[in-house]
């Protein structure tokens, strides 16, 4: 019995560590919008410490920073194809302190400006 309880115990925090990433990430989508996305307020959602929080994700090749810049890049592309918000507003919604932050963040993740991005992404619709 014991043996039994310490396996499924082994499973069950191997499959926690497994969804830590897309824990994660479902955490930043809902939290950017709040402006509560730092990594305080995200370990926190997710009932862990932030160290620990850092050491799961390093164990899966990732990072905070990472992950908030890649679903940063996903929602930025998505407002800004839906094409009706200003790209002001864009980065104001992603937590950004200025345009010019996200103008340069957006370019970094995809080599063009977000109103090149906008302009090529409503051009082929």
């Amino acid at each position: 019995m014991h043996r039994h309880l310490e396996r499924e115990a082994g499973e069950l925090h191997s499959n926690r560590d497994k969804n830590i990433v897309s824990q994660l990430r479902g955490s930043l989508r809902k939290s950017l919008l709040s402006r509560k996305c730092s990594l305080s307020d995200i370990a926190r959602q997710l009932c862990i410490q932030e160290r620990t929080l850092h050491r799961r994700l390093r164990e899966h090749g990732t990072s905070f920073s990472h992950e908030l810049e890649d679903i940063r890049n996903g929602m930025a592309q998505q407002l800004l194809a839906e094409g009706t918000m200003p790209i002001a507003k864009v980065a104001k919604a992603l937590n950004y302190a200025d345009v010019s932050a996200f103008s340069r963040a957006f370019k970094r993740w995809t080599e063009i400006t977000p109103a090149q991005w906008r302009a090529r992404n409503n051009s082929s619709h």
